[in-house]
């Protein structure tokens, strides 16, 4: 299911999170700076504060069924078209990997979406680099291979913390992948060089399957380094911090 494209001037693109809600107008058909509120925020008197100008909504989520109740009630008190999107078997020129579609995650969904958007016919490997980084293969007719799901960056930090009394750090930052030389620099370069190491993997696999991969995309809060560090060794990536708002524009976007 999408909604149609009837010459909507402002429309507004919502990810809803556990904790944190991000949101993106789209002003005649430019991607906005995303904005940012915490989910206990999430009240009809909100919405009408800062949303009750738009034409059209798409949201996805992955909250408790209380807030894509209340956004869409309110929505359809004020007359506002809204959509959520959930996780199809196939959608855009993309097939879902799973074996139950419903279980990839709808963010993963929007992020080889926007892939897909922003690189047809290319064999493409998606990382989106948050609290879990997730790992997908898209190759280029559109079939989404599967992936994998690792505790993000400073989860991987700070794990190994939580559980020995001797081996703690402060320090996750780092200038480039070493050996390290003292505890801290050792959790820090491991939790980068195994992400990094999982990135190259995944090339490495997609290509014993038979295909060259053409591009890393790499979304999420670390993605932007990781970026930076697989370039220097000559993958070819990319950094799109909007990818999963491109994903969702999807769905503003097909006419009727």
């Amino acid at each position: 299911m999408t909604l149609s494209h009837k010459s909507i001037a402002k429309q507004l693109l919502i990810d809803i999170g556990n904790t944190r809600t991000k949101y993106c107008f789209v002003i005649n058909g430019e991607l906005q700076p995303v904005n940012y509120c915490d989910n206990q925020g999430l009240l009809a008197q909100w919405f009408s504060q800062h949303w009750l100008d738009v034409e059209q909504i798409v949201f996805a989520s992955v909250a408790q069924l209380g807030f894509s109740n209340l956004l869409t009630q309110w929505a359809a008190q004020n007359h506002i078209p809204c959509l959520q999107v959930t996780s199809p078997v196939t959608a855009f020129g993309v097939v879902n990997g799973y074996d139950n579609h419903r279980q990839l995650g709808v963010d993963r969904w929007l992020a080889v979406l926007g892939a897909h958007k922003r690189f047809p016919n290319q064999n493409c490997i998606i990382v989106d680099a948050g609290t879990a980084t997730t790992i997908d293969y898209l190759d280029k007719a559109g079939q989404h291979q599967g992936g994998w799901i690792l505790a993000g960056i400073e989860t991987l930090f700070t794990s190994i913390q939580a559980n020995t009394a001797n081996v703690q750090g402060e320090q996750l930052d780092i200038e480039k992948l070493a050996f390290g030389q003292n505890t801290n620099d050792n959790l820090a370069q491991a939790a980068w060089a195994s992400t990094l190491g999982l990135i190259q993997q995944a090339i490495q696999l997609a290509e014993q399957q038979g295909a060259s991969i053409d591009q890393v995309i790499m979304t999420g809060g670390n993605g932007h380094r990781l970026a930076e560090m697989l370039a220097e060794q000559h993958i070819p990536t990319s950094y799109h911090p909007l990818l999963v708002f491109e994903g969702l524009s999807c769905y503003l976007t097909e006419s009727e």
